[in-house]
């Protein structure tokens, strides 16, 4: 009697949680982007499961096989399911597609269309995407798919950079500088850029170089400007071999001076291929070397002519 009565107490339970057991087996999602990095590696299983979930609908699977297409530079076959799933109002699907659109064009499975990046964008923003509002923000300003907009731009940017989006505080910065779409502002320019530049974003160290020599502040300038240049920061360089050459935040250094401008040089940079022939044609850091001078000199003309 008493095991009986057990078994029936057994059996109750089991029969007032078995719907609770399934239903959240059959809720727990496969994880697609494990499945798209072993596909990568070349798991055919992986990738069947793939293509079997997003052949069935489900957005998440459709994006990660669209990603998966991407990384093969298959980008027709990309663009296609990322549509598919941004149809279904996946904001990582609407951002790609603005990317495809707007960023990327001609070549990845699409013609640039402004116009339809701008909607895209729209609709992965209105979902709270940092990299989508930034974009928004780059057409407002370029007046690209949209009336140019700084305030609207301004906005974006501002939306993006609550979200620590290191190319939208670097925006900030350069609006708040140039007075765009809000009040010139230089702290609060220093600011954003500060707040970029904390996460190695190169653009904000060579913005704050720029707005530090602008206020006379060599000493901070050199300091952004070599931080910059350890990341290739076009110009920066040339900005190093300046403050070399001049004295100006740093020892006067002709030998420094003719190394940064090389290295400028080295990356198409024009005015550094002057200053490298003036150098040669003066003996600065240099033997006087008139050959090469007129040398350098030639280079700079090639690299004007072709927009560097």
């Amino acid at each position: 009697m008493r095991k009986n009565l057990v078994l029936l107490i057994c059996m109750a339970f089991v029969i007032s949680v078995w719907p609770m057991l399934t239903q959240a087996q059959a809720t727990t999602a496969p994880d697609y982007n494990a499945l798209e990095q072993a596909a990568l590696k070349g798991n055919s299983q992986s990738l069947s499961q793939l293509q079997t979930a997003a052949n069935s609908g489900n957005a998440e699977a459709q994006y990660d096989l669209g990603d998966y297409y991407y990384s093969l530079h298959q980008y027709v076959d990309s663009f296609n399911w990322i549509k598919k799933a941004a149809a279904q109002g996946n904001a990582k699907a609407e951002n790609d597609l603005g990317m495809d659109y707007g960023d990327y064009g001609e070549g990845q499975g699409t013609p640039w269309d402004f116009t339809q990046a701008f909607k895209r964008y729209q609709k992965a923003a209105e979902q709270g995407d940092a990299h989508a509002e930034d974009w928004l923000g780059s057409l407002y300003y370029y007046g690209q798919g949209v009336k140019q907009d700084y305030t609207r731009a301004f906005n974006w940017y501002q939306k993006a950079a609550t979200q620590n989006d290191p190319d939208a505080e670097d925006w900030l910065g350069n609006l708040y500088q140039n007075g765009q779409g809000t009040k010139q502002d230089y702290t609060q320019a220093i600011n954003w850029y500060q707040k970029s530049a904390t996460q190695n974003d190169p653009d904000a160290e060579g913005s704050l170089g720029s707005l530090y020599y602008t206020e006379r502040d060599y000493t901070q300038a050199f300091n952004w400007y070599q931080k910059a240049a350890t990341q290739n920061y076009p110009g920066a360089e040339d900005w190093l071999g300046n403050l070399f050459y001049n004295g100006q935040g740093v020892k006067q250094d002709y030998t420094e001076a003719f190394n940064c401008f090389q290295k400028a040089a080295a990356q198409g940079d024009a005015a550094a291929c002057m200053w490298l022939s003036s150098m040669y044609s003066q003996g600065l850091g240099v033997p006087v070397d008139q050959q090469k001078a007129q040398y350098w000199a030639n280079q700079a003309k090639k690299f004007q002519s072709d927009g560097n």
